[in-house]
């Protein structure tokens, strides 16, 4: 019965498939900073810039960069998108939306600027604003799915190619939280597996879960067969935040084709299962 209702999930989780071109070069990369550290000072409003990279082999004419964070107590929230000399000549739109923690972040260039080209430099900065009742925490910058624009992209100069960069997370401590130990983080409520990132892929992809309390644990990766491809996380492990990283390899460290593939969470209390694309 078991291996039936897998079967089920594959075929369900197939209904829809969205195919984005594979990155033209080696994998263009957004980074978000994570090494900020702003000192506690309750009472004062305090500003916090975290920068975000780009690390570029392909001359890009449109990006589209959805970002969400996460404040303990809802008293740290973005306050201004600060576009950098790369984009004098682009048409730029940003705008927060605070309710749904969500900050949009497009851009174009437009006829006489110049599309963007580079090795790893700052393009773009994201303003805290810090109220004076915040309490002590980390902020964590990820990105996340627009409604209205999509997931993150970036696309050539010709309107022609749309492919997903590698994103690397970041975020900044304000304070000296508890949970700032790497044995004292704060505890999920419940289970979960969340969707990976980036996806489509072409080189590695990373898988992030929840477990409230402590279980042995599974993370597996499957083909469009339901075959078993690479097993990621076989292990007894404590209530907290995990991720995990495939780099799109078998067991024996053999690449694996382009095409559609499933991991899986299994845990003593619950299972979940998403797709993912690789395209080489």
């Amino acid at each position: 019965m078991r291996k039936f209702s897998w079967m089920v999930v594959l075929v369900f989780l197939l209904s829809s498939i969205n195919v984005v071109a594979q990155d033209p070069g080696e994998p263009d990369t957004v980074f978000v900073q994570s090494d900020i550290y702003a000192d506690y000072n309750p009472g004062e409003w305090t500003y916090v810039y975290v920068d975000i990279d780009f690390s570029l082999d392909n001359v890009i004419g449109f990006l589209n960069i959805p970002l969400t964070w996460n404040s303990s107590d809802g008293n740290i929230w973005p306050d201004s998108v600060i576009w950098r000399d790369w984009f004098i000549y682009w048409i730029t739109y940003d705008t927060i939306l605070f309710e749904e923690q969500l900050t949009r972040i497009v851009a174009w260039f437009d006829i006489g600027g110049h599309p963007v080209y580079c090795e790893r430099v700052n393009v773009i900065d994201l303003r805290f604003l810090i109220s004076p009742y915040a309490e002590e925490q980390y902020v964590l910058i990820d990105t996340t799915f627009d409604p209205r624009h999509g997931s993150l992209i970036f696309g050539d100069t010709l309107g022609e190619v749309e492919y997903t960069p590698i994103f690397y997370s970041g975020g900044f401590t304000y304070g000296e939280p508890t949970g700032t130990d790497e044995n004292d983080l704060p505890i999920p409520k419940s289970y979960n597996l969340y969707q990976n990132h980036p996806n489509p892929f072409n080189t590695n992809t990373l898988i992030r879960y929840d477990l409230p309390q402590d279980c042995f644990v599974r993370i597996e990766v499957y083909d469009i067969l339901g075959q078993r491809v690479r097993t990621l996380v076989k292990d007894f492990q404590q209530a907290g935040a995990y991720n995990v990283v495939w780099d799109g390899k078998t067991e024996s460290g053999d690449n694996v084709p382009s095409g559609i593939y499933f991991y899986r969470l299994i845990s003593d209390f619950y299972e979940d299962a998403k797709k993912m694309v690789l395209v080489r």
